[in-house]
């Protein structure tokens, strides 16, 4: 089905075409939940035995993150594992941020369209990015030491070319640069 056609559909037939695609990626068991007190939750299916707790949004625009606070209350409601948010459309920023938080997975419109195309849509588990805070001290001190390592390397290597001349000049200079490393307020 078209893109265009999916937009014309009404939300029921939107969770049908949902099901549709489910059993043909391998879900079992999939089943649309009753229209009034579903506690934000369209379909339900199996797969690999795990639980899906699957919200559907036939959007024009994009789907907050009221959607993926429904699906992961509604995931707990229906005792499942795994809490989805489908859409023909996209995510917000803030909708993405909240899934990533809560693990729900978010399938838009170009997942839709992998799952209908290929039948082997293996769906991703949003994380959020890990971020590794090295304080700038630390780079600052890890640079200097590096810097003081490779000046040391280079006088070890002149003086094997140049003999004792050169040790001299650099133990009368050493005691001045160490005192610049020392100095510097990191």
């Amino acid at each position: 089905m078209r893109s265009e056609k999916i937009n014309q559909l009404d939300g029921y037939q939107f969770e049908q075409y949902c099901c549709y695609l489910l059993k043909k990626n391998g879900y079992h068991n999939v089943e649309i939940t009753k229209k009034s007190g579903d506690y934000g939750i369209d379909i339900l299916a199996t797969k690999r035995g795990r639980k899906y707790a699957i919200q559907c949004k036939r959007y024009l625009s994009s789907v907050g993150n009221h959607a993926v606070q429904e699906a992961y209350s509604g995931k707990d409601f229906y005792n499942c594992d795994v809490a989805v948010v489908m859409t023909n459309s996209s995510f917000t920023p803030a909708a993405i941020e909240t899934a990533q938080k809560l693990h729900v997975l978010l399938w838009d419109g170009t997942s839709l369209k992998r799952m209908k195309k290929f039948g082997l849509f293996i769906p991703h588990n949003p994380r959020p990015k890990k971020r590794r805070h090295k304080s700038k001290k630390k780079k600052k001190k890890r640079i200097l030491l590096f810097s003081f390592i490779i000046l040391l390397l280079i006088a070890s290597i002149l003086f094997v070319i140049y003999g004792q001349e050169l040790s001299d000049i650099i133990a009368q200079n050493f005691h001045s640069v160490s005192e610049i490393f020392h100095g510097i307020k990191v």
